[in-house]
């Protein structure tokens, strides 16, 4: 990653941003760099002087910014829930959530006014409430993206479901701590889920490294201040992870100095224990209990957009969708119409097969859909941008950076053993791998004693397995299989479907795959007939019987 600075923030223009605890610190500096950017940015602040004063001096320091406040204490989940209804009440979509706001090693334990452990309760339970109440609006805006600010402390924190608010004995920085690893697993969590459910939700998160803010105050880390970076500088972690394009859900960003004290914003990695699903899943179910507030992940509609590449959908997002396409190949006596008239959608984070009788336009469509191939009339979009009408650069970064392909050949580099084959395409990008996420998608593939093989030293079936991990390793929004498993035989067929169903089931991952085999689209949950062009049929928990009779019926 080159060396970010918050001049490399894109316009925002037309996007708002909530920032908690945005009057001073890490907060008000993020803040600050969100408006000069463009965006209007509602900063949450607990104390009502001190946040008409920060209002005050943003405008000052940025007299062209949009900023109000609205006063919010994550220590009162009643207050959470005030300032999550006045925001649904005024506006019908959040594009930045910067859960930032927090107190830090309180020298005797305290509660909050619903009586939780004051570090725990305002750190994580009051942002993990304010997430959840302002998620409706954060699904209004595609890709929106929460950023929860966490800390080195993280390090030094252990989950304690047996006495998770230190009603036992206190201390200070190991109750920190906790409420930081509690944002961490807040967030890896948030994404496993955002994503099972379909959701274009970018959840990240960010630490600071070591920066000076009044957060030290009345601790002993107030007389080394002087070493620490601005807190301009400490805000660019979070920034990146609010604004950067190239910015995935999960991502974690820390400075990229000397043990991550100060520096450029950079990928890294939490402690070890932040990658335990088990006790993130627990910590989620305790926080929903406690909160009372549940997620609601769903499509929703997304009115007024406008993006980079084309036209915006008003429609529910779907991860991809044809409108009245058609692909004519030819002219005169040998005009060929390959597709007449395709609409459909998929969800996201469902598995489709297109099937159909030999020439009768399933692959010219998945390739129609995937931007291989240009429609003759009709819509193409891919998530809420129109791609059937960008230019071919346009198009060539979409692929990119938010589709995967499998295809009947495997179309591996030789002289790359497995593990440059997979990572190629993010070295195409420019982008750094995430190391957590690949060894995700390794295991899963089951690939782990094979990194090291070049292709002529791997079966068919570890070939193909490691093309879909090239699909996946990127996490596009969809990825396009055309006959996946036409080279292989009857075992490993089952084997890379039950990794590609995996990746469905586990990461929320969209597929679109063509097949001609009945037991490969089995493992779909619907299948859609083409017969000349047009969908004749579709066929939702399919089985094997079931499509080998309907391709009968149709002549195949």
């Amino acid at each position: 990653m080159a060396k970010w600075t918050a001049n490399d923030i894109p316009d925002l223009s037309g996007k708002t941003a909530v920032v908690t605890g945005a009057n001073s610190g890490l907060g008000y500096e993020t803040a600050l760099a969100l408006a000069q950017h463009g965006a209007h940015v509602v900063m949450a602040c607990r104390d009502e002087r001190r946040g008409t004063e920060a209002v005050q001096r943003l405008r000052a320091d940025a007299p062209a910014a949009s900023a109000e406040l609205s006063l919010l204490d994550l220590a009162d989940l009643a207050s959470v829930r005030k300032f999550a209804e006045a925001y649904a009440g005024e506006r019908d979509g959040l594009d930045i959530l910067v859960d930032n706001a927090g107190v830090m090693a309180l020298d005797e334990r305290r509660q909050t006014a619903d009586g939780f452990e004051m570090q725990f309760g305002t750190n994580h339970l009051g942002h993990f409430a304010l997430t959840g109440l302002l998620l409706p609006q954060l699904q209004a805006r595609p890709a929106a993206r929460v950023v929860a600010v966490t800390s080195f402390g993280h390090k030094v924190g252990r989950m304690n479901f047996d006495d998770l608010q230190w009603e036992g004995s206190y201390r200070k920085w190991l109750a920190y701590g906790r409420s930081k690893l509690a944002n961490v697993l807040f967030i890896f969590e948030l994404d496993r889920r955002a994503r099972a459910a379909g959701s274009t939700l970018v959840a990240t998160l960010a630490h600071p490294g070591y920066a000076n803010t009044n957060l030290q105050a009345g601790t002993s880390f107030q007389w080394s201040n002087f070493m620490a970076q601005s807190a301009a500088d400490g805000a660019l972690p979070t920034l990146y992870g609010a604004t950067a394009p190239d910015a995935h859900s999960g991502d974690f960003f820390g400075p990229d100095g000397f043990v991550q004290l100060h520096g450029a914003p950079k990928r890294v990695k939490a402690a070890k224990k932040a990658y335990d699903s088990e006790d993130a899943r627990r910590l989620w179910e305790v926080s929903e209990e406690l909160t009372g507030v549940t997620y609601q992940f769903g499509l929703t509609l997304v009115p007024r957009l406008r993006t980079t590449f084309g036209r915006v959908s008003e429609e529910p997002v779907a991860a991809s969708r044809a409108v009245d396409i058609t692909k004519v190949y030819g002219k005169g006596d040998t005009t060929v119409r390959a597709l007449d008239g395709v609409s459909f959608a998929v969800a996201r984070g469902r598995f489709v097969a297109i099937m159909g009788p030999s020439g009768s336009g399933k692959s010219t469509l998945l390739h129609c859909l995937a931007g291989l191939d240009r429609v003759t009339s009709g819509q193409v979009f891919l998530e809420n941008e129109e791609i059937s009408a960008v230019s071919e650069k346009d198009l060539t970064l979409v692929r990119r950076e938010k589709m995967g392909f499998v295809f009947q050949a495997y179309n591996l580099i030789p002289m790359l053993d497995a593990r440059e084959n997979i990572l190629l395409p993010l070295k195409l990008a420019g982008r750094e791998p995430d190391h957590a996420w690949f060894d995700r998608v390794v295991d899963t593939v089951g690939l782990r004693d094979r990194l090291t093989h070049r292709p002529d030293e791997l079966s068919g079936g570890q070939q193909q397995r490691v093309a879909v991990a090239r699909a996946l390793v990127s996490r596009p929004a969809v990825i396009f299989a055309d006959e996946p498993t036409g080279n292989l035989d009857t075992k490993a067929s089952a084997e890379l479907l039950g990794f590609i169903s995996d990746a469905v089931e586990e990461f929320g991952q969209t597929v679109v795959m063509v097949t001609h085999d009945p037991v490969g689209a089995s493992r779909s949950e619907r299948v859609i007939f083409l017969v000349d062009g047009k969908i004749v049929d579709e066929m939702p928990k399919p089985t094997p019987d079931k499509i080998f009779d309907r391709l009968k019926d149709l002549g195949e």
